[in-house]
């Protein structure tokens, strides 16, 4: 399994860049897994930030990291102006998908504005959304999302968002195949790809979490998702 590591500090930069780039990573490649440190936390995320840069022989931040398994592959560093979105983007895209990134709009690479970009698609047709995404798997996952208010509580024990801790706010695609997004006013929260919803308990599992969740759909939102 193919996993990207990003070492950031808090103090130098703002995290949301950072979350940006894992939610449309996550998003056109499922099967990658993302895990994000900052050094300046003083805790076993700064440790584990400091081995990630020992490994690749970095000295600044922000800094990617891509493993096969445990096999390092290749580094995006800032000594060298590698570490931007666009070349950690390319790269995955070229690498591990079967995506043509020549016919992913540039907006979505550039990362502008998520939450319109999210609206914007899932007004498409199916024809117009096909013809500049080569996977009918993602429009109908978009299609079939619900739009509105979402809460969420973290309840399972794997690093990432810590056990019972919650996110609550607006998001505009929540359904299975796609990050839940979350906009929580002043911030922002992406989980990773949805593999499973139970509507009946309120449950959800992405491929190394699972989560409890209160939902209420908007009632402009044209999805419908099938609660079974």
């Amino acid at each position: 399994m193919y996993t990207l590591k990003i070492v950031y500090n808090s103090l130098l930069e703002y995290k949301i860049n950072t979350l940006k780039l894992k939610y449309t990573l996550e998003y056109f490649i499922p099967g990658i897994h993302i895990e994000i440190y900052d050094e300046n936390i003083c805790s076993k995320e700064r440790r584990k930030a400091l081995q990630i840069k020992y490994a690749f022989g970095a000295r600044l931040v922000p800094f990617a990291g891509i493993y096969n398994d445990k096999r390092i592959i290749k580094g995006f560093y800032s000594e060298d102006n590698s570490y931007t979105s666009n070349n950690i983007f390319k790269y995955c895209i070229d690498n591990m998908n079967k995506f043509d990134v020549k016919k992913i709009p540039v907006q979505i690479i550039d990362f502008d504005d998520r939450l319109k970009n999210i609206l914007e698609l899932k007004k498409l047709s199916k024809e117009e959304f096909i013809s500049k995404f080569p996977d009918e798997n993602i429009y109908n996952d978009l299609h079939e999302s619900k739009e509105g208010t979402i809460k969420i509580v973290k309840i399972s024990n794997n690093p990432g968002l810590p056990e019972g801790e919650s996110i609550e706010g607006y998001t505009p695609a929540f359904g299975k195949g796609l990050s839940c997004y979350i906009d929580c006013g002043e911030t922002y929260y992406y989980t990773s790809v949805i593999k499973e919803i139970d509507w009946e308990n309120k449950i959800f599992y992405t491929l190394n979490s699972k989560y409890s969740f209160e939902f209420n759909e908007s009632t402009n939102s044209e999805s419908s998702v099938q609660e079974t």
